[in-house]
């Protein structure tokens, strides 16, 4: 999964440039006022600053390609997980879930260790959609760089250039509701990001078509769109209900579901 949306630590180095500036006349003034124990602290603030100075300048220097978030393609393949990558990702994502995954193994789909990774990493923002059927809708790219409209989307199967099908069509949720309605759950979470910047105008009527149809048929739908991709994915892997949609980031997803005891709804 790329997002070119994954948050880095002080993006405007304008505004960093302005904390440092008057940090230093602060430290100035305390050191003529005799003030040692907030000089200190001053300069602690100097250094951390100067440290995300660095490291901003650092990560502008990548290429957009290089600063896409692919966190299932981290997880699943040496060939993704390059020496210079390697580097590179504690670098652009810290604090990642890719980034950890590539620290604690080379090992290809080590699903046991992504458990471990997300539920060290679940919280109350996580937990709050235990009780939801949660349905991942494959969008940006793969919808908006093609030449289909939204309705040839939703009512065809259309692959994608590289001749895999990442978006499903309005009968596919057709049938996945018929095995919906054998559960009490009526609240559904649509979880969708947009890969590439852009107009993403396709994608977005996309997914308020496919909210509309579930509204239809009495569900209450919320949709989060476009956050973090760590916390999407740690929402997703620990659904009681999991919709996929096509690709190697909602399989990832479905088979981590699985071996948690969790319900994957197909056809």
């Amino acid at each position: 999964m790329k997002r070119t949306n994954k948050k880095l630590i002080y993006k405007n180095k304008n505004f960093l440039l302005n904390i440092f500036y008057n940090k230093m006349k602060t430290l100035l003034k305390l050191v003529k006022n005799n003030k040692i124990f907030y000089c200190i602290i001053c300069l602690i603030s100097i250094l951390i600053l100067i440290w995300s100075l660095s490291r901003n300048n650092l990560v502008e220097k990548f290429t957009d390609s290089e600063k896409d978030y692919r966190l299932a393609d981290m997880i699943k393949s040496k060939k993704f997980r390059t020496n210079e990558l390697k580097k590179k990702y504690p670098i652009i994502f810290p604090n990642s879930i890719a980034t950890e995954y590539m620290k604690r193994t080379d090992e290809d789909n080590d699903l046991d260790l992504v458990i471990d990774i997300i539920d060290k990493r679940k919280t109350d923002i996580h937990k709050r959609y235990n009780n939801y059927i949660i349905i991942h809708l494959r969008t940006g790219d793969v919808i908006d760089k093609t030449n289909y409209s939204v309705d040839d989307f939703l009512n065809k199967n259309i692959k994608y250039e590289n001749n895999i099908q990442y978006v499903y069509p309005l009968s596919y949720y057709k049938k996945i509701l018929e095995k919906l309605e054998k559960n009490n759950i009526k609240n559904i979470l649509l979880i969708s990001g947009f890969h590439h910047k852009g107009n993403h105008l396709k994608s977005i009527e996309y997914i308020d078509r496919i909210k509309g149809f579930f509204e239809d048929n009495y569900y209450k739908v919320e949709k989060r769109i476009n956050n973090d991709p760590d916390d999407d994915f740690i929402i997703m892997c620990n659904s009681k209900y999991f919709v996929k949609s096509g690709g190697g980031f909602s399989r990832m997803i479905s088979n981590i579901i699985e071996k948690k005891g969790k319900n994957v709804i197909k056809l």
